[in-house]
């Protein structure tokens, strides 16, 4: 599994920037159609105890590779079932807020280094996955 991108096709499912402080891309907001599931699986509980309860939140899809509720998902290890499904916009709602577009254009200029030309194509499509 690679962080921000879906767990079957490895489509990215978040937007994403270059940080040249770190020398990575980083994970900036959730793509409005990306899915997250909620996988019961089996494993090792907090006691170390074999169980088939445990389950795994967040799981990342892409919209046409997210499997029902239900459904087993092949992609994840020891999977028994999907037992929930949140679309970006319900699980990461507060990224889509005023507040953390005024947050995202100070971390664009002050961290990403951004200039102006690229700060604003990046809040515009912030502003389009919101919308």
């Amino acid at each position: 599994m690679k962080p921000g991108h879906c767990v079957v096709c490895d489509t990215p499912t978040w937007r994403m920037a270059f940080d040249p402080g770190s020398n990575q891309e980083i994970l900036l907001w959730p793509k409005p159609d990306s899915v997250y599931a909620g996988i019961r699986h089996e494993g090792l509980d907090s006691h170390g105890e074999r169980s088939q309860s445990l389950i795994a939140a967040g799981i990342s899809y892409c919209p046409s590779c997210a499997p029902a509720v239900g459904e087993r998902s092949a992609a994840v290890p020891g999977a028994i079932e999907v037992v929930e499904l949140e679309r970006a916009r319900e699980r990461y709602a507060r990224w889509y807020t005023a507040s953390y577009g005024d947050w995202l254009r100070a971390h664009a200029r002050d961290q990403l280094r951004m200039d102006d030309v690229a700060i604003t194509k990046l809040l515009k499509q912030w502003e389009d996955d919101r919308a």
